[in-house]
Formats: structure tokens, sequence, C-alpha cells
């Protein structure tokens, strides 16, 4: 083959590889896939409900069906773990199961179905004490939590030291079964003294004194700053927080001091 030949040949070639290769660029990407419901639900879904407390006593019926426990809340986790509030305080809180693309099983509860992810909202249906209910509710924003104090968020158990061995000793509850667990939503959840049942409150940091949580039930109006739990130790395994008590003009005292240990 002449060189005028051989270099024709490869203008051709060059020429064909040019054009496969800008006809294959020119194919769209797939298109990515859709999330999935477990994916969708992730983080913390409040509802428009009344604690038990302020629902007004009546005996008409629209009144006695308020009167009936509501979800409060529901949180969804990446570990596959759940939290259930309602609005007397009670939480369920557990491993999730998918059931199909529209229902979850909660471990301890039951099922919910129907979810259905609109926006910034949640919907579904849940069966308690025998009754059919529905739930709605909205996106809950996170707590602003710097990296230096984001091992507060996971569960933890009160240590047998400082004012714990007196917290166990007058609750009269066995060492380990006070627990408690924070999250990034701005729920606490708390076991009671037998280590099994979980109750729910909210938190945030307290405006005005450093790392220091405050705790409370319902709105943030109803907070008061006058006791709340200073950090004054915090690492990925262990955590001493002080009770602070401030009386009527008098400076901050601290009440108690409590050590944690992360549990594993």
């Amino acid at each position: 083959m002449s060189m005028i030949s051989k270099s024709r040949y490869l203008a051709v070639a060059l020429s064909a590889f040019v054009f496969f290769s800008c006809k294959k660029d020119d194919t769209p990407a797939p298109a990515p896939p859709e999330p999935t419901l477990f994916e969708k639900v992730q983080g913390r879904w409040d509802a428009t409900v009344e604690p038990v407390g302020r629902i007004a006593s009546s005996s008409n019926a629209s009144h006695k069906s308020l009167e009936m426990p509501r979800v409060a809340s529901v949180s969804f986790f990446e570990d596959s773990s759940y939290i259930l509030v309602f609005n007397y305080g009670k939480a369920y809180y557990g491993k999730l199961s998918v059931i199909d693309s529209a229902s979850f099983d909660f471990k301890d509860f039951g099922p919910i179905s129907n979810i259905q992810i609109t926006a910034d909202s949640i919907s579904f249906s849940y069966v308690y004490n025998e009754t059919q209910f529905s739930a709605k509710a909205g996106k809950a924003d996170d707590v602003a939590v710097a990296d230096a104090q984001k091992p507060l968020l996971k569960t933890w158990v009160m240590a047998n030291e400082e004012d714990g061995a007196a917290y166990y000793e007058e609750q009269e509850a066995e060492e380990g079964n006070v627990k408690f667990l924070f999250t990034s939503a701005g729920l606490f959840l708390a076991t009671n003294n037998n280590g099994e049942t979980w109750t729910a409150q909210n938190w945030k940091w307290h405006p005005d004194a450093a790392n220091a949580v405050v705790l409370y039930n319902g709105s943030a109006d109803d907070i008061n700053y006058n006791v709340y739990y200073k950090i004054v130790e915090l690492s990925n395994s262990s955590l001493k927080v002080e009770q602070t008590v401030i009386e009527e003009e008098q400076e901050p005292s601290v009440a108690a001091t409590y050590v944690f240990n992360a549990v594993k």
C-alpha cells in the first residue's frame, strides 16, 4: 500500500471514529432513579394536634374524638429506626421494615399505611386501640448543631456516678434503665424507670447559657429557661451535664450533676 493510500485509510478511520464517538456522546444520560419511599420520608414530621391536657372537656362527640390520642410527630432515620410520638407524650422507638411501596411496619407498634409525600408534608393511616386514624404532618427543621456537639445526638445511659447514684436509689430504678436520646430535629426521648417505655419532649439550645440544653413540651412559647442542662464534658463515649436552676433574682446554681455513657 502506497504512503498516500495509507494516509487516506488513516484519515477515513479517524473520521469514522470521531463520528461514532460523537454519536455516542450525544445519547442522553439515563434519568436518575426515583427516590424510594424510605428515602423520601427521612427526618422529623410534626402534626398539628393539641396536647391532651389542653383539650377542653366536653360531652359532645367532636370533643370526645379529640380526646383520643393522636400522633404528634413521626421521625425516620437512615439506620431504619423510627420514632412515633403521641400527643400525651408516649413515644414508640424501634426499627421499621418496608411492607410495600406505601406501607411500613413499626416494630412494637404496628403498620402505618397509605403513606403519601407531597412537597413538605406526609400523610398516613394507622390503627391505635383498635381505632383507625389518619395523620398529616409537616417537615420539621433540624437544630443547628456544631461539629463538636454532634456526639450528643445518640442514645445515652445514666451512670452510677455523681448524682446518678442517688437518682437510681430515689427512683428505685435498676442501674442501666435510665436512658435518653437527642435527635438532630429537636426531639428528646427518655425511658421510664423500668427502661422499657419512652416519653418524648422537645429540646433546643439555651439562648443565653453557652452549650446548654432546655427541655420543653408543646411549643417554644412554653419553655422555662430557668432550668437547663449545661454540657460540661462531651465525647463520643461519655457525657457530663449539670442541671442548673435560676431562682428569682439569684445567680444560676447547680442542682445536680449527671454522667452518661453512650449506648453501644
